[in-house]
């Protein structure tokens, strides 16, 4: 079961939110977390949930309440999402935008995933197989490669595989076959 998007709001007025079921004393990462613990208790089949990119990134403290640390505990499989459209274009400025940006942040973004959740959980993140803002402009060899570019990071890290996403399930991204790459990374993770 995959519980997409858990979390608590961002936009709009967040002030004018009232909590009618909050215990006294629980904040938000405990609220998610009590949620995570009691679908743990009832669910005897595989747990995953997807949070933002920066989530996995790093140890954080957020807004929206979405900690890998915590939610390791409650779940099989971890989903951080690291599409690189959603990364300031400046971060890693020094890299080539579609190729190796894209795969670097996948693969270090997995790897600290991976680190922050210390083998409680798997870490598979989902790689962005959409276009949206400056993206929309590439042509369809260089969607091609942005989107090998993140599997390559993907599969070159400690994530336990990749998930595409395409919100329409239009994966018109998918422009080459991804078997090889996936074969090449498992043979590599045998030597």
């Amino acid at each position: 079961i995959q519980f997409d998007y858990i979390r608590f709001p961002s936009d709009g007025p967040l002030s004018r939110i009232s909590w009618r079921f909050q215990k006294p004393g629980m904040g938000k990462v405990e609220a998610l977390e009590s949620f995570l613990k009691a679908a743990r208790a009832e669910i005897h089949i595989p747990i995953s949930t997807d949070v933002y990119g920066y989530c996995g990134w790093a140890r954080i403290s957020n807004w929206v309440a979405q900690n890998i640390e915590v939610f390791s505990r409650h779940v099989d499989v971890i989903q951080p999402m690291f599409y690189p459209t959603h990364v300031p274009r400046d971060f890693l400025g020094s890299l080539s935008y579609v190729d190796d940006r894209a795969r670097y942040i996948y693969r270090e973004g997995s790897d600290r995933a991976a680190g922050i959740v210390d083998g409680r959980a798997l870490i598979r993140p989902y790689v962005q197989a959409f276009r949206i803002g400056a993206e929309t402009a590439f042509s369809d060899a260089t969607t091609s490669l942005y989107l090998a570019s993140q599997v390559q990071g993907s599969l070159a890290s400690a994530a336990s595989g990749f998930t595409l996403w395409n919100a329409s399930n239009d994966y018109y991204m998918v422009m080459q076959p991804l078997a090889p790459m996936i074969a090449a990374a498992a043979a590599d993770r045998q030597r």
